[in-house]
């Protein structure tokens, strides 16, 4: 047998790694030559992704890092631009922790710092964080004396710009009225991303590639195989106007895809029970202890401990309500998960005063998901087919939207710069926006968020404040939708209600504006203020 420890052989092996290694080096200057060319010719689209392409290569040059961060503020998304700098800066400051550093790299990494803290301070600029913009600007001043005239003067003039708006934004909370809890300083300090998709982003089904019709019929085939009397249609802009002899009132969403729902195939008794769904539940914690998979309050009878023993996970001591969670559990994400730390994850969500909080802990479930099964994050059936919904924008924090998904990362082993692959930045804003508008949540007293629950199919169902179906929560993730006692008729599309319907009109709309991005038109709104026009509902509900 061949020794392949012997020494000539190990010459060999380091030999051919070093001539491997000159190679990637050379295919990475290649690649942002081509990139730089494309830059300046204004194909940015083109130029990210050979910027791209060099990462994969090479994921520790803060170079590419720091062009594809630009290349992103070209584009118009200046929160991929930030967590590009972002990481390019930390690239930098580890490298000049390094006491070994020659003379010569310690000055190239000084001066492309500089350039980096430049683009993050125009990233949260045009993120509106200026508090944010602040802190970038005191560490370029900090090295004014490396500055060029122009650049200095440039970035004095914002610091006083930036004071000012600042200084405007307190002036306007200061005269409004803010939830209790809340700090103006927390809400100054927070910033805006929009809500996009992403032109790369090939795993949306119901972008310009892909046959809608095609798209459809998958969609439904797996909704007929528990769900035989209800079918996902598109809607005209305001679904509650949908007739289904009008094919033609079919329109595309704000968000670019089509207006989708649900109607009756066949007709549908009083009380018949329609669909039974398994969704995703999380919970933050409080309130007692909860099965981690379906969210039901765990027994702490002591009378029960051969029962306990059967539904609590042998490596790390994770409780479940029953062997059937356990099971699906252990089957879907909970070896990734399990003995990991995220007590520091939850302590933050259960700080929150909304359910939004808890979108961190799906996003956490789905990487875990898709780390698991080996999948993409945006190919796991719960949240492919998600709409965004029509919010033109989201609140964009430093913490929540740069630092928690690196925690996230973290937690699961990943890396945020070798596995950007399936773990990018801009995967985890598709997954948080597609999550926002379809998260459902329960409160165990207002601004106390509890649980939440996502329920893909479910999420195709529209909004009326006189819906004909409700929804139950049953044991083991389940949701069972059960139609009213006036039953539903053939091609009768099914409402369920978003919120409480028995709040007041304008508290539903400011609910609906707030939340989910949309004015209600449904036959009881249009009804109480007389009528559909979304401009006027919007002045009356100002009022």
């Amino acid at each position: 047998m061949e020794n392949n420890l012997h020494p000539e052989n190990h010459f060999i092996v380091v030999k051919e790694h070093k001539n491997n290694l000159d190679m990637a080096s050379q295919d990475v200057e290649k690649l942002i030559d081509s990139a730089r060319q494309l830059f300046d010719n204004e194909e940015y689209l083109a130029a990210r992704a050979l910027y791209t392409q060099a990462l994969t290569l090479d994921p520790f040059d803060a170079r590419i890092w720091n062009h594809r961060s630009n290349t992103h503020l070209k584009l118009g998304y200046p929160e991929l631009a930030f967590t590009d700098a972002a990481r390019g800066l930390q690239i930098l400051d580890d490298k000049l922790a390094k006491k070994t550093l020659s003379r010569e790299d310690r000055n190239d990494c000084v001066f492309l710092k500089l350039d980096v803290l430049y683009t993050c301070l125009l990233a949260t600029e045009a993120l509106n964080t200026f508090q944010m913009a602040l802190q970038y600007i005191n560490r370029l001043l900090a090295n004014s004396h490396l500055l060029s005239n122009e650049v200095h003067k440039t970035v004095l003039k914002k610091q006083a710009i930036f004071h000012d708006k600042i200084n405007q934004k307190v002036n306007t909370l200061n005269k409004t009225n803010i939830p209790s809890g809340v700090s103006i300083d927390t809400i100054s300090n927070l910033g805006t991303m929009r809500i996009v998709t992403y032109p790369w982003d090939d795993f949306e089904p119901f972008n310009s590639a892909n046959d809608i019709e095609t798209e459809m019929k998958k969609l439904n085939n797996a909704l007929e195989s528990f769900a035989p009397k209800l079918m996902i249609v598109q809607m005209p802009d305001n679904p509650a106007l949908y007739n289904s002899e009008l094919v033609s009132s079919a329109s595309i969403s704000k968000t670019g895809r089509p207006q989708l729902g649900i109607i009756a195939r066949k007709t549908i008794k009083s009380k018949e029970r329609i669909l039974d769904e398994t969704g995703i539940f999380v919970n933050n914690g409080l309130y007692g202890p909860k099965c981690n998979y379906c969210n039901s309050i765990l027994s702490t009878s002591t009378n029960k401990s051969n029962e306990i023993h059967k539904t609590t996970c042998r490596e790390c001591g994770e409780r479940f309500c029953s062997v059937d969670c356990l099971q699906s559990a252990m089957e879907t994400y909970h070896k990734t998960l399990c003995g990991r730390d995220i007590s520091h994850i939850v302590e933050f969500v259960a700080r929150g005063i909304s359910c939004s909080s808890l979108i961190h802990l799906f996003v956490l479930r789905l990487l875990a998901i898709a780390v698991q099964n080996k999948q993409h994050p945006l190919e796991i059936n719960a949240v492919k087919y998600l709409a965004k919904g029509v919010k033109e924008v989201v609140p964009w924090d430093i913490y929540q939207s740069y630092f928690m998904y690196l925690d996230l990362l973290k937690i699961l082993g990943l890396c945020p710069y070798r596995d950007i692959d399936k773990f990018d930045f801009w995967i985890y804003y598709t997954l948080r926006n597609k999550l926002l508008p379809n998260v459902f949540g329960e409160y165990k007293a207002p601004m106390k968020p509890a649980n939440g629950k996502l329920f893909p199919f479910s999420s195709f169902f529209n909004h009326s404040c006189v819906s004909n179906v409700i929804y139950i929560t049953s044991r083991n993730a389940h949701q069972v939708i059960v139609a009213r006692k006036e039953g539903i008729e053939k091609n009768q599309q099914v409402f369920i209600s978003y919120i409480d319907p028995d709040r007041p009109f304008i508290e539903r709309q400011q609910l609906f504006q707030i939340t989910y991005g949309f004015v209600c038109r449904c036959e009881r709104c249009v009804r109480e203020i007389g009528t559909s026009n979304e401009e006027e509902i919007l002045k009356k509900t100002a009022q």
